[in-house]
């Protein structure tokens, strides 16, 4: 039995006997003063209704709920509300009387366009002094019509429906001719045509407008409009603390990290998964997959933010025929990140098709740009995992799709068999390896024509993924079918050069530097300005000390200002300009370079004795923990350890040693297999590990 039954059964006892009690009272002897009498059945009176109550309210919720209400958070987005701010107020003079200040923030749902447009109208209402008007153009049916929402607003304003003519175009002159001389600030909330809008806009510049909307409308409505991405890291890990409060930062670090990726950080998700910890008592480390996150989401049943996945099913059901096809067969490709071109082979159609697919999936949020590759100078995308589990679940509930989805894959997989002949009829030979079918399907989602050198390309993917011997074996085998002093050296350059550049940001200074030294000797035979930048600036990032010219990739200049930081004792100072880096950077690779050098930077203001930065440890861990996660969608075994050594350092160090040991063991079984060996970048970490005894 139940300690909650138990509980129940007890309150309905005390509640019978309580009851008993009063009714004799009624009939006590008249010896009694009759004040007590009617004081004591006051007092029962109070007691039993008190628990007849509770015991109702007990009786509608699962066992083992609580009872503290949880109310939405609104936590952070100070760049965005300032932005917003200086779109609203920074006008050309002529436009201040002639217009209103109108912008659109635009955004995938759940990303918190609604919250923050109400955030940002608070801090404007006392320039508006003639009201706030806040109108839905979205309700329980669909979308709200132009008319309606033009009447919606007079209400708001003040006007008695019965009182308005019953024609739109005399509602409309009412309309402007009412905000022409008033200072109104109007927010119109999830609009999704134009159309809606059209009768309900000021035409004077005295008031201001703020939409919200999951398309970009801006360019169809003449105004600004602001893309609102998920909030980074930091503050999506801040919002689900701040409902769910699990008991410290530090010590439930993985955990909460996994499920705020997992989310997506997407705000709306994150309220309800951390509503869902708290009413539920569920334990963190039970609810960390993606799967499992995703699951909790699909059975928010009534909770507002369940409009997370309603929004995404809204958007599927607009996709015309081929975009829901293409979305749902690209989940079978199994990389973070993909060109566009690959929804064509897998749609079956042309690759100039899938581009265009690729580009109306990203243009209402289905799809996320995942940067531009160096390398090949193309653009990627990658998946919200969201909407990745949403498109994974139509695909597997449509019975053709599923049908398709291996033949998808055979067209997507010739069309890269293609690609590498046509490199091979061109005279550039292409190393195969057939052993690795990881490899290929990673190249198969990074190429596109026009093709580049796919031996470069795979010395670069095997370098950050963490086969560093596999890397090696292939540029001996590149040198091999080279002559010594060839004729175009650049290709046999490229490939060391790429090599030399990833063995710097590793900070594994050894290899870097036998790779910068084959780029000089194939440079003293032909002279290269741009290559020979790109050496210079590989030697900085390789060694702090050596001077050159400045970086023109902002990424590298970052890494190499912040390890002259750290070396001349300013961490501080590092850690700013990393975390703008960590913000900007998509590609996973750079993810996991920044996100474990802002921890050895946070451990570095500890350990210096800084006290000017809030709760340094906690933000070590956290870096340290996004590092763990960019690896292993990398596959990077390596680097996953890394981080991990990193988390445990920062557990250590805040007094968590139980689970500082825990993480330190789980890094130490993290390894590609026993004979491959240890990177010396994972030298200082393992030492610390053994000095602190926090294995065996």
């Amino acid at each position: 039995m139940s300690s909650a039954t138990v509980s129940s059964r007890q309150r309905r006892t005390v509640t019978l006997v309580l009851l008993t009690l009063l009714f004799a009272t009624a009939f006590w002897p008249g010896r009694l003063h009759w004040t007590l009498v009617l004081s004591l059945q006051a007092l029962l009176a109070v007691v039993t209704l008190t628990l007849l109550v509770l015991s109702h309210l007990r009786s509608g919720r699962p066992a083992g709920t609580v009872t503290r209400a949880v109310t939405p958070v609104f936590v952070g987005r100070e760049d965005a509300i300032r932005d917003i701010r200086k779109q609203l107020c920074d006008r050309p003079a002529e436009a201040v009387n002639a217009m209103p200040a109108s912008v659109l923030i635009h955004g995938m749902p759940g990303v918190g366009k609604s919250a923050l447009a109400e955030a940002v109208a608070h801090r404007l209402e006392r320039d508006y002094p003639d009201g706030l008007v806040v109108v839905s153009l979205d309700d329980s049916t669909g979308p709200v019509a132009g008319r309606d929402a033009l009447t919606t607003a007079l209400r708001l304003l003040g006007w008695d429906e019965r009182e308005l003519p019953p024609g739109t175009p005399e509602r409309v002159s009412i309309f402007r001719a009412f905000t022409a001389t008033r200072r109104i600030l109007f927010v119109f909330d999830a609009a999704r045509d134009p159309a809606q809008l059209a009768e309900v806009l000021p035409k004077t510049g005295g008031c201001a407008v703020i939409i919200t909307s999951r398309r970009n409308l801006g360019p169809q409505l003449g105004i600004r409009s602001y893309g609102l991405p998920p909030p980074p890291p930091a503050e999506a890990l801040a919002m689900f603390h701040a409902i769910a409060s699990p008991g410290g930062g530090l010590p439930s670090m993985e955990a909460t990290t996994r499920l705020v990726e997992a989310c997506g950080r997407l705000p709306a998700a994150i309220q309800t998964l951390a509503t869902r910890v708290v009413y539920d008592e569920l334990d963190l480390d039970e609810i960390t997959e993606q799967a499992q996150a995703t699951a909790l989401l699909g059975c928010a049943g009534s909770d507002p933010a369940a409009a997370v996945p309603a929004g995404i099913a809204a958007e599927f059901g607009r996709l015309s025929p081929l975009e829901r096809r293409a979305i749902c067969l690209l989940t079978l490709v199994p990389t973070a990140s993909f060109g566009s071109w690959v929804l064509g082979p897998l749609a079956g159609t042309s690759a100039s098709a899938g581009d265009v697919v690729a580009t109306e999936l990203a243009g209402v949020r289905l799809l996320e740009p995942a940067g531009r590759d160096d390398h090949l100078g193309l653009a990627r995308y990658r998946f919200h995992p969201l909407v990745r589990a949403y498109a994974e679940a139509q695909l597997a509930q449509d019975p053709s799709l599923v049908v398709d989805g291996h033949a998808a894959l055979d067209r997507l997989a010739a069309a890269y068999r293609e690609l590498a002949v046509e490199k091979e009829n061109s005279g550039e030979p292409v190393l195969a390896d057939d052993h690795d079918p990881e490899l290929d399907w990673r190249l198969t989602a990074m190429l596109a024509e026009p093709v580049p050198d796919i031996r470069v390309e795979r010395i670069r993917i095997h370098l950050i993924t963490g086969r560093y011997d596999a890397a090696e074996t292939l540029l001996t085998e590149l040198a091999g079918t080279v002559p010594a002093v060839p004729d175009d050296p650049r290709q046999d350059l490229l490939a060391h050069l790429t090599a030399a550049e990833i063995y710097a940001e590793l900070r594994w200074p050894k290899r870097a530097a036998k790779h910068l030294g084959r780029c000089r000797a194939l440079l003293a035979h032909e002279p290269d300005a741009a290559l020979f930048a790109r050496v210079d600036v590989a030697a900085q990032l390789t060694d702090s000390d050596v001077l050159g010219g400045e970086a023109t990739d902002e990424y590298r200049k970052t890494l190499i200002v912040a390890s002259r930081l750290l070396a001349a004792d300013d961490p501080g100072e590092a850690i700013m300009i990393l975390a703008r880096s960590a913000r900007r950077e998509q590609d996973d690779h750079r993810q996991v370079v920044t996100h474990e050098r802002l921890a050895h930077a946070y451990l570095a203001l500890c350990e210096a004795g800084h006290d000017n930065d809030v709760r340094p440890l906690d933000r070590a861990g956290h870096h340290a923990m996004l590092a763990v996660l960019a690896a292993e969608r990398l596959g990077d075994r390596w680097r996953q350890q890394l981080g991990r050594l990193a988390l445990a350092r920062a557990l250590a160090m805040a007094g968590h040693r139980q689970e500082a040991t825990r993480q330190a063991t789980l890094a130490l079984a993290t390894a590609p297999d026993a004979a491959t060996p240890v990177p010396p970048y994972l030298d200082e970490g393992r030492g610390w590990v053994r000095e602190a005894k926090l294995t065996g």
